[in-house]
């Protein structure tokens, strides 16, 4: 029994494996694959690349990674590797809030792509990883994880983006992009532009208050707090590069 549960954690690893590589990328090869080991890949999924918050130290146990899947596969199919220092976890998109505390509680920091689709895999990979290679420490606050927009402007900061400026735009922004939240636009730069709330308030005619409450807003709307460095240059650089 111990043998045939073996066999089937390596025929499980060797499938993310060639995933993540860029093999059986096509729907065919993936649902035959999948089909002979019984297992249905997660669609929406997360893909999270997860290490040490050292940055250092021997290359990454399977076991490690392994122990991530059972709380993340939300009733589905999650699958782990290791790529030298780091867990690779594929798992159900609807468990992502559940990954944060699981970092925090192994004191590991990680990114979570979870806007590639399947044929993708190995595309949103080798996002998450060049973020974990390129982010400041300043970047991964406890308990929070890189997304894909963070993904996505480190890739734009390295000079080779995978996407374009449009599109990075509303995955740092969100909702503030519709006509309708452009007040909150117009606060939000203001406090960018004037670096506190008292002087974006004077600057747009507002009571304080009133300018705390939009960015507040912002905040909620966003998933990003303008008071954090590394979120409120993210929110700059998006509005910048907005058209």
């Amino acid at each position: 029994t111990e043998d045939l549960a073996g066999d089937r954690d390596r025929a499980l690893r060797l499938l993310l494996d060639d995933l993540v590589a860029g093999r059986h990328a096509s729907v065919g090869a993936r649902t035959d694959r999948s089909a002979r080991l019984g297992v249905h890949l997660p669609d929406p999924y997360c893909l999270l690349v997860a290490e040490p918050v050292t940055g250092e130290g021997p290359d990454m146990p399977y076991e490690a990674a392994a122990g991530l899947v059972g709380a993340l596969a939300d009733g589905g199919t999650a699958l782990s590797t290791v790529r030298g220092p780091r867990a690779v976890v594929l798992f159900p998109a609807p468990a992502l809030h559940r990954a944060p505390a699981l970092l925090v509680e192994r004191r590991w920091r990680g990114c979570a792509i979870t806007g590639e689709g399947l044929d993708r895999v190995a595309v949103a990979h080798r996002l998450a990883a060049d973020a974990l290679d390129t982010a400041p420490d300043h970047a991964h606050r406890p308990g929070r994880l890189l997304t894909d927009a963070d993904a996505h402007v480190l890739a734009l900061l390295a000079g080779h983006p995978a996407v374009g400026a449009d599109h990075i735009a509303r995955l740092v922004l969100g909702p503030l992009t519709d006509p309708g939240q452009r007040h909150l636009l117009e606060a939000l730069s203001a406090y960018i532009d004037a670096g506190s709330a008292t002087a974006a308030a004077r600057a747009l005619h507002l009571h304080p208050q009133s300018l705390r409450y939009r960015l507040r807003r912002v905040q909620v709307l966003t998933a990003r707090d303008p008071r954090d460095p590394w979120q409120r240059l993210t929110l700059d650089i998006a509005r910048t590069i907005r058209p």
